[in-house]
């Protein structure tokens, strides 16, 4: 606890901290900006934001539907900001990329799309753009980070209103927000909405330019080898939709890691706070009836130990009282030790060591003597002295 304190505590005050997140993240974030053909003239103009992704060992640019549709599409070329305060300019031929987009039918663009596009980067381009970028592999799973995380987020793009622009010039500001998402579904697609306070210094009234811009999970925590804070960044989200402002705010929806997945082909993590979050809200809301939650934890639980152990860990953890014990342990505890057997016994072990509720949760446990981890069950219960309540006879 007194690390996360510290943490927390280093995150809200230390400006070059912040900095240095922010930076590290920009290293995939770029604009984008459109050559158009003017009546005869060429004129530069800002489609958006995007994020450099690889998927499968493929390039692309991830941004939005309507940035491609809308702008980029009829353009000459595409430009992407490459490097800080120097002036360069870096094109792609519209031709030479390869678009696949969702997006929603009709001809509107509304708050719940879909509207992700991936670009295909040429084969030729990305070498030059790695010289200065990094390109986030999106479906590679999170490792485990075995030290105690504190988790933020940040929104990046760039905003038009905090840009200057001539016929061919562009000065850019790529921003980095540290935000407070919230999470929630609708059908097969899923979201993060963001509060933007725009009465707060140097920030936009409207945030035309950040469609596409990327909404970042960042896990940091103190090394146990330099003893110093650093973070893991992944990205989890992307920026597609402004509300009206309202009261000196503006809500801004990304779309979250479903839809990521269905537009990259491939999985992209839901964060396992976020899911405990989801699992909780869902068994209040429908009174204890399953959803989609339940049915992710459920998946976690079956398909990866490590995974499913951590957000069983965060729902007992979130919830508000002890009773969330007897359903996680009539639910994804007995499916994780059915599934896993003594490796998830051992490792739910180690996790009652720091934590009441995992304990609690064991106790209520059911186990039938004639049931090869029935012995190591009871003598956990008998360690830290909770009776197993759950023991049936064979």
């Amino acid at each position: 606890m007194q690390q996360l304190a510290k943490l927390e505590a280093a995150i809200r005050a230390d400006t070059d901290l912040r900095e240095r997140i922010v930076r590290s993240i920009g290293s995939s974030s770029v604009a984008l900006l459109a050559l158009v053909d003017d009546r005869g003239s060429h004129r530069l103009e800002l489609a958006g934001s995007g994020t450099l992704v690889v998927v499968n060992g493929v390039y692309y640019i991830l941004t939005a539907a309507h940035v491609w549709e809308e702008v980029l599409k009829s353009a000459l070329r595409l430009g992407i900001t490459m490097t800080d305060n120097i002036d360069h300019k870096s094109w792609i031929d519209i031709n030479a990329i390869i678009p696949t987009v969702c997006k929603q039918d009709g001809s509107k663009w509304t708050e719940w799309g879909p509207d992700l596009a991936l670009l295909r980067v040429p084969p030729e381009y990305v070498g030059g753009i790695e010289a200065f970028h990094v390109f986030e592999d999106v479906a590679t799973p999170g490792k485990p980070m075995n030290a105690a995380c504190l988790e933020s987020w940040v929104l990046t793009g760039a905003p038009k209103e905090l840009g200057t622009f001539s016929a061919l010039r562009a000065e850019l500001q790529i921003s980095g927000t540290f935000v407070s998402p919230r999470y929630h579904r609708r059908g097969e697609h899923d979201y993060f909405d963001v509060l933007m306070d725009t009465k707060a210094p140097d920030t936009p009234k409207s945030f035309g330019g950040v469609s596409g811009g990327g909404l970042w999970r960042i896990m940091a925590y103190i090394s146990p080898t330099t003893g110093k804070i650093d973070w893991s960044q992944r990205l989890k989200g992307m920026a597609f939709y402004e509300f009206p402002q309202k009261d000196g705010a503006r809500v801004l929806r990304c779309h979250g890691p479903s839809s990521l997945s269905a537009v990259a082909g491939e999985t992209v993590e839901l964060d396992v706070a976020t899911l405990a979050d989801a699992y909780l809200q869902e068994a209040t809301d429908n009174k204890g009836e399953g959803g989609w939650a339940r049915e992710e934890l459920w998946r976690s639980v079956r398909n990866d130990l490590v995974r499913g152990l951590a957000v069983i860990a965060l729902v007992l953890d979130y919830a508000e009282s002890d009773n969330i014990a007897e359903p996680i342990a009539a639910g994804p505890m007995r499916d994780l030790l059915s599934v896993h057997g003594r490796d998830a016994l051992n490792r739910v072990a180690q996790a009652c060591e720091h934590s009441e509720r995992m304990r609690l949760a064991v106790s209520r446990l059911r186990i039938e003597r004639s049931d090869a981890l029935y012995a190591s069950w009871q003598e956990l219960n008998s360690k830290y002295g909770a009776g197993p309540k759950g023991t049936t006879s064979s």
